[in-house]
């Protein structure tokens, strides 16, 4: 017997307490542990951003060709998780789930499963999901300290090039390397990407310097001018009041 639709076109509270376990949702509609599973957590542990970016993108490369159902059971996408394991334990921070983090990464398997020939794509698994995660993770980390060590204009400027160097994977195999043999804060000399953009920003920082140093030579200059000029002035004026203090005392002289 089908159960009765409320008003409101939803069934019962008996009958919806079994979205409340993915066992018992497994149970109810006949599906497997890694289908119950995805769906128990896309209702309960995925943000809704998140949620439409992946449902935009499954519906734009299908389900079964683009991604495993055992990739969202296993909750790379849910929030707050963390994918840490022991040998990455100093970065446990950064790599939490944000809806920043899991958008990007989105992003990413959206342009890598693109960027893979036809006859080779291959639906993206847990690991993998979870390997692109940890990269993102450390971009964005990277991106968060850069943007704290250099002017706001110059970080606003660079932004679009930092993330279309990351989204063409230039930075992968280095952020990989920096989360395995780095802790936070990280030298951003070692990722190519920012390395870059943190000379250029030294570069424009010293022709700054030089031009001040120009003008603050300039402006010494002129005050040295300014200063010479005013004793001169003063020697002058100095000079006058001699010559007439000295007439006036020979004038005094000859009508004595």
């Amino acid at each position: 017997m089908k159960p009765k639709k409320t008003g409101t076109g939803r069934v019962p509270s008996l009958v919806s307490e079994v979205w409340t376990r993915a066992s018992e949702l497994a149970d109810a509609y006949k599906i497997g542990r890694a289908e119950s599973g995805a769906a128990f957590n896309l209702l309960h542990h995925i943000t809704p951003g998140v949620q439409d970016a992946l449902a935009r993108l499954v519906m734009k490369h299908g389900m079964g060709k683009f991604i495993t159902h055992d990739c969202i059971f296993q909750g790379v996408f849910n929030r707050e998780t963390c994918t840490a394991s022991n040998a990455l334990s100093a970065w446990q921070e950064q790599l939490v789930n944000t809806d920043e983090i899991l958008l990007l990464l989105c992003k990413r398997l959206d342009q890598d499963f693109l960027a893979t020939p036809k006859k080779m794509r291959k639906p993206w698994n847990h690991q993998q999901v979870e390997g692109l995660q940890r990269i993102c993770a450390a971009f964005l980390a990277c991106g968060i300290q850069f943007s704290a060590s250099c002017p706001s204009d110059f970080v606003e400027d660079e932004k679009a090039n930092l993330l279309k160097g990351f989204m063409m994977r230039h930075a992968d195999g280095e952020l990989q390397t920096l989360l395995a043999e780095s802790a936070p804060p990280v030298d951003l000399q070692r990722v190519a990407l920012f390395r870059s953009v943190c000379r250029k920003q030294e570069k424009k920082a010293g022709t700054r310097m030089s031009r001040f140093m120009m003008l603050f030579g300039l402006l010494l200059d002129l005050a040295q001018i300014e200063i010479k000029d005013h004793f001169v002035r003063r020697r002058k004026k100095r000079q006058q009041w001699r010559n007439r203090f000295l007439s006036l005392q020979a004038t005094l002289r000859q009508r004595q």
